[in-house]
């Protein structure tokens, strides 16, 4: 294989390199320009607790994968995007998502499992339904609904965020399929750091 960037003239056509152990390439030309990825390299999404653009959507996440799904990876399914968020957070769930603007401004519902993942689209009454809250220097996890607190067995969670950190947080997400290629029906993970 040669591998060349536009505009340049290679200097040396023949150059051979070894990795520690065998890799699979995976090239392809679907989600940016091409471009080439190694397939056994699961790509990782890291959200930060101290990013003021998704805080709140980041510690919906660790909550979420720390204390509901022990850091299991997520699977790109980006064609059940509209069904799986109706279920879980808009009218196909069968407990419906009340916003709470008095509590979270510009209050939106943000899933985890996300919506674009085959994990997603669990029926949102069995989701915990949290408010992400800065307090003290550190974020905290609170019941939204005092009819409905946490069992820690939930599949998912619903998380009171703003629409400036939900949509910040799914700008993140997209930017990584497209700079990792991740196709659909293939693994991620999602962690959360300081």
């Amino acid at each position: 294989m040669y591998i060349t960037a536009t505009g340049t003239t290679p200097t040396k056509p023949n150059v051979g390199w070894e990795l520690p152990y065998q890799a699979d390439l995976r090239c392809d030309a679907e989600l940016t320009t091409p471009g080439c990825v190694f397939s056994d390299i699961r790509a990782g999404l890291a959200y930060s607790l101290s990013d003021p653009k998704h805080a709140a959507a980041s510690a919906a996440y660790s909550f979420a994968q720390g204390r509901l799904r022990d850091w299991a990876p997520l699977t790109r399914a980006d064609g059940l995007n509209t069904a799986n968020r109706k279920r879980t957070c808009e009218e196909g769930s069968s407990d419906s998502f009340v916003h709470m603007y008095d509590e979270v401004p510009g209050d939106t519902c943000d899933e985890f499992p996300f919506a674009g993942s085959l994990e997603g689209g669990t029926d949102g009454a069995l989701c915990a339904d949290i408010i992400p809250r800065y307090e003290d220097g550190e974020w905290w996890i609170h019941p939204a609904r005092t009819d409905k607190p946490f069992t820690y067995e939930e599949p998912c969670v619903r998380a009171h965020v703003s629409g400036e950190a939900n949509s910040s947080a799914g700008g993140k997400y997209g930017a990584l399929v497209k700079s990792a290629r991740i196709p659909d029906i293939e693994k991620y993970n999602v962690s959360v750091i300081e």
